[in-house]
């Protein structure tokens, strides 16, 4: 009897032993923490804040991999550049302000069929390379940009622009593609008068804001976090040096050069240490040179001086980005434009507009002090140059070939 009462206590034991033993369900959700967070689209990503407000909470490193003016067509010429090369985790695409944009009355710049196309192609490419694609829906704009009612058949900017964004809804459920509807959380009025800033189109700081909270909500949905999992730890910005020294602001090659839109311009390294660009379409294309924040220059101001040896045989600009934005993300406005100042150094310079004129070589020397806004000026009297945009106008391959652009200071 004792025997098969212990028996029948044992078999009664063994489930109630595991049954405590047992753990919590295991969270297999992908992990945030530490990945490669790439976001991929136009100025509403390179000239705002939320890039980077997303990739701190949720301890991400970013790629912010937006242009302005960029429409799913551009982003196609420089997906293998700007999003493959990059070796992305997550990839979040936030395209259609431009794409939907008339320049006149007869077509957009990209149709919703092209749109949808593009916008398959990224996700495809994306889960090609083992990343996970995100879509995001384009805000409100308000009535009075991107030309005006008048130039939509449908009598309205913003009806327009809803073919795209129902086109972006779509590739999400028929691709089964996580969703940050950004155009749904908010109404019209509400958009434009708290979400936009004052052109009707840009974000506000708090439309930042409300970009941050939806991005994070939906990937902390989606995905999961970790407390105890180390910082991203990102590049800090050098401290001017103290003594007399000489630094370029440019490279003695094309590394770290980059032509915006492929295709409109070439460049070629020569023996002398000088760079040469030229246009390949007879217009003004971007050329930048945009070093990591830790490789920026930082000088003082006060006493210090802008060298620029520069041989025009086409039309040019330079223009000069101050501490933290970059030509690609200038959501800051922090540059100038070198023009004018190399004008009223040399008045024997030839200008026309914003450009300097094709058949000059200029050779200058400028004070920092006239050069750099007072605005830029940081409070212990430095300044930090964080990239370089120029333009070269006119005739195709007809080159400018910047032999300096240094900064010298004093002791």
């Amino acid at each position: 009897m004792k025997k098969w009462l212990s028996l029948i206590l044992s078999a009664l034991t063994v489930p109630m032993m595991m049954s405590g033993c047992a753990s919590a369900p295991t969270d297999t959700r992908p992990l945030l923490d530490g990945a490669t967070l790439v976001t991929f689209g136009d100025s509403l990503t390179a000239q705002s804040t939320w890039p980077m407000a997303v990739a701190e909470q949720l301890n991400m490193h970013l790629v912010n991999a937006g242009i302005g003016a960029n429409t799913t067509d551009h982003g196609a010429e420089r997906f293998e550049r700007d999003v493959v090369a990059h070796n992305p985790d997550y990839v979040i695409m936030c395209f259609g302000s431009n794409d939907f944009y008339r320049k006149n009355k007869f077509t957009p710049q990209v149709t919703v069929d092209a749109y949808r196309d593009n916008l398959l192609s990224f996700v495809e490419g994306i889960r090609g390379v083992g990343a996970t694609p995100i879509l995001m829906t384009p805000p409100f704009i308000s009535e009075s940009a991107s030309g005006g009612p008048t130039l939509y058949p449908e009598g309205s900017v913003n009806a327009a622009l809803d073919k795209y964004v129902e086109a972006m809804r779509e590739i999400a459920r028929e691709q089964d593609v996580i969703l940050v509807d950004i155009h749904a959380i908010c109404d019209e009025a509400y958009t434009v008068d708290t979400v936009l800033g004052a052109d009707g189109v840009h974000l506000s700081d708090h439309g930042n804001r409300v970009y941050t909270e939806a991005i994070c909500e939906t990937m902390r949905e989606h995905f999961r976090t970790d407390s105890t999992a180390a910082r991203v730890t990102r590049p800090s910005a050098p401290e001017a040096e103290a003594g007399a020294w000489t630094k370029s602001l440019i490279p003695a090659t094309l590394d770290g050069w980059r032509i915006i839109y492929p295709g409109t311009a070439e460049g070629k390294e020569n023996e002398d240490g000088s760079v040469s660009f030229w246009n390949t379409n007879n217009q003004w294309p971007e050329v930048h040179y945009s070093p990591s924040l830790d490789k920026a220059v930082a000088a003082p101001v006060k006493g210090s001086v802008l060298t620029v040896d520069i041989d025009l045989k086409a039309g040019s600009n330079i223009l000069l980005f101050f501490n933290g934005p970059t030509p690609t993300h200038p959501y800051d406005n922090t540059y100038v434009s070198l023009t004018a100042a190399i004008k009223a150094a040399d008045p024997s310079v030839k200008i026309s507009g914003d450009d300097l004129q094709a058949g000059q070589h200029i050779r200058v020397t400028l004070p920092l002090e006239r050069v750099v806004p007072t605005n830029c000026i940081r409070d212990d009297g430095t300044v930090l140059f964080t990239g370089v945009k120029l333009f070269v106008t006119g005739v195709a391959y007809t080159p400018v070939t910047i032999r300096e652009l240094s900064i010298t200071t004093v002791e």
